[in-house]
Formats: structure tokens, C-alpha cells, sequence
């Protein structure tokens, strides 16, 4: 289950993929096509429906394999993630499986977006695609040693 709350667009692409659930998250694949991504690749969005059917679908040149994705900032509610605790303000992740994971294992990967809510098996999250804001929260080692300028100038 993918619901959309916020979203800033809806593209339709070549799809390499045969099965995938609503709610995955998309890739490029090569020119303008979609796969599902790993944890390897720059996600782009997510699949709106399953492969089995899709009300978005959009049809072009009598070609029935495109398909919908959300793409850009947006805020989602979704069921298609990999099992675990979920918790607001969690850093969500894309796992080698194409869904979404807060696993600390994809710590320095793009960060998919942040939870906002938790009710049961369905999590909400606002999307940022960004890298490199998890080192924020990461703990800091006790045997680094803080000098002051005057320690410094001073060789202590």
C-alpha cells in the first residue's frame, strides 16, 4: 500500500521491471526507463501500484509497460518496508531489496526521507534525498581530544 499525502510530481516511465509493489523505489535504468532500485543506485521516486495494475498507468504508442512514479519532495504513507522499528525522526534508506529501511548498515547512503508517523505497520515520512546528514547523529569517539586556541598556540 503507497498513500500519496503531499507530492510534487507524477512521471510515467518505461518500466524493466516485471514485479514490484506500490510503495518501491525507482531508479533509472537507461534512456528515460525505471527499475527497481537497490541499494547501490540514486533513487528517483516511487512506484505508485503494483505491476499486477495501475489506475495511473499511461499509455504511449500502443507501449503497455510505462509506468507511473512519484517523484521530487512529498510527504507518503506507506506499508512497503523492510521489517523493524520504526521511530519519528528515523533517516529512511533504500535496502538492497527496493524498499524503504531505517537499518544503520545504509548509513551513508542517500537518505530517502525522515518519518513523521508510526501507526502499526504503516509508517508516513516526508521525502529529502539527501546524503551525508546521518554523520550528525553519529556518535563522537571519547578519545578524540578538544583543544582550546591556547592550547594550541602554547604545544600543549
Amino acid at each position: 500500500m503507497f498513500n500519496i499525502i503531499y507530492r510534487g510530481a507524477l512521471y510515467s516511465y518505461q518500466c524493466e521491471s516485471l514485479d514490484f509493489q506500490a510503495g518501491m523505489i525507482a531508479t533509472f535504468s537507461g534512456n528515460r526507463g525505471i527499475k527497481i532500485a537497490s541499494d547501490k543506485d540514486v533513487p528517483i521516486g516511487f512506484f505508485i501500484n503494483s505491476s499486477d495494475g495501475n489506475p495511473f498507468e499511461y499509455i504511449e504508442s500502443g507501449v503497455d509497460s510505462h509506468q507511473a512514479i512519484a517523484v521530487g519532495q512529498g510527504e507518503y504513507v506507506t506499508d512497503t518496508i523492510e521489517p523493524g522499528e520504526y521511530k519519528i525522526n528515523d533517516f529512511l534508506y533504500c535496502s538492497c531489496n527496493g524498499k524503504i529501511t531505517n537499518e544503520k548498515i545504509y548509513w551513508g547512503n542517500i537518505i530517502i526521507g525522515i518519518v513523521n508517523s508510526v501507526e502499526g505497520s504503516l509508517i508516513g515520512f516526508v521525502t529529502c534525498f539527501a546524503k551525508g546528514l546521518e554523520s550528525v547523529y553519529a556518535p563522537i569517539t571519547e578519545n578524540i581530544i578538544l583543544n582550546s586556541r591556547y592550547d594550541l598556540i602554547k604545544n600543549k
